[in-house]
């Protein structure tokens, strides 16, 4: 049996892979946001996938059971992304120790990049063989062709509005390609919450609209229509050791993606792809020239990148594979 156990329930767009994938093998798997929601049978062996201060929830009661797993999933580097928020090395150092304490005493970890997995070895001199890379993939099935006969330039930003996310510098972005090509127009997909906010930070962007998608599926379908998605980060260890959904997302919309060079593995994996437009953090007039060159290029073959863009995800970013992977050495702690 496996438990996924967040307090926040996570949402359908991080469990979905891991859900899948126990269905398929018809392993009993349930998502539970209160721990009194486990209930463990002796007869078999039972996963408790849990996040940082989940474990502690779990430990005293289960941790000396020889027939319950406690597995950390970590979604990233809590307390770097700690410091580079709020600054204050006191909180840095407690989030350290309760992070070491989680990783050393956990049966298991799974993180979301290989960036992610380097981190921990270095940092809490974790073995390596204790630790599964799950980035944050789809399935093959979510990266089925999809023909879509758009006919118009159309550069869209999925996401939310934080500055961490550098969205006053998509907006310059698209400022200047706006200056540069009156023919493109923009796309701002984000929660309704933050509507009125988007609008009044994208306010002097022309041919602009926005939109609210709560169906994931929909959104998909919406952004496929699109002709580049966009995904700026800061360089720093937060977003090297990340996995954005984001990016997955475009891919799996058959979507060429214009990204900085720091995005977790991204960086490496999607590297001298054709349907990958790499940034630095400064949007020179060249810059923004070869920039419109790509969007008009990934316009007109578009059908074509789209089929790579298909073949390359079925064949290189498989959820399936690694939580397979990472089954597989949890099945060996038995």
């Amino acid at each position: 049996m496996f438990y996924i156990y967040y307090k926040d329930k996570l949402n359908s767009r991080q469990n979905k892979p891991f859900i899948d994938y126990f269905i398929k093998i018809k392993d009993k798997i349930k998502i539970v946001s209160n721990a009194k929601e486990i209930t463990i049978d002796l007869s078999e062996i039972t996963y408790i996938f849990v996040g940082t201060m989940e474990f502690f929830d779990v430990f005293f009661k289960y941790f000396f059971k020889k027939n319950v797993k406690i597995i950390y999933r970590s979604r990233g580097v809590a307390p770097e992304e700690s410091f580079y928020r709020n600054k204050s090395k006191l909180r840095y150092i407690a989030l350290s120790i309760i992070e070491l304490i989680v990783a050393s005493f956990s049966k298991h970890i799974i993180v979301v990049s290989e960036n992610h997995k380097n981190h921990y070895i270095k940092k809490y001199r974790i073995n390596q063989n204790k630790i599964s890379v799950v980035h944050n993939y789809l399935t093959s099935e979510s990266y089925k062709f999809k023909k879509n006969n758009y006919n118009k330039m159309e550069v869209v930003y999925v996401g939310g509005l934080a500055k961490w996310q550098k969205i006053n510098e998509i907006k310059n972005l698209f400022e200047q390609l706006n200056i540069e090509n009156k023919e493109i127009s923009f796309l701002i997909c984000t929660n309704k919450e933050n509507m009125s906010t988007a609008k009044t930070i994208f306010k002097n962007v022309s041919n602009i609209s926005f939109e609210s998608y709560d169906n994931y599926n929909d959104l998909i379908n919406r952004i496929s229509q699109c002709t580049a998605g966009v995904i700026l980060r800061d360089s720093n260890i937060v977003n090297e050791c990340s996995s954005p959904f984001k990016v997955c997302d475009y891919l799996s919309a058959q979507l060429p993606i214009i990204m900085t060079k720091n995005i977790g593995d991204y960086s490496n994996i999607l590297k001298n792809k054709r349907f990958v437009f790499q940034l630095d953090n400064t949007f020179s007039k060249e810059v923004i020239i070869e920039l419109d060159s790509f969007i008009k290029k990934s316009l007109e073959d578009r059908i074509q990148i789209k089929k790579e863009m298909s073949q390359f995800t079925i064949r290189e970013l498989d959820a399936e594979v690694e939580i397979k992977n990472a089954v597989y050495k949890l099945k060996k702690l038995q």
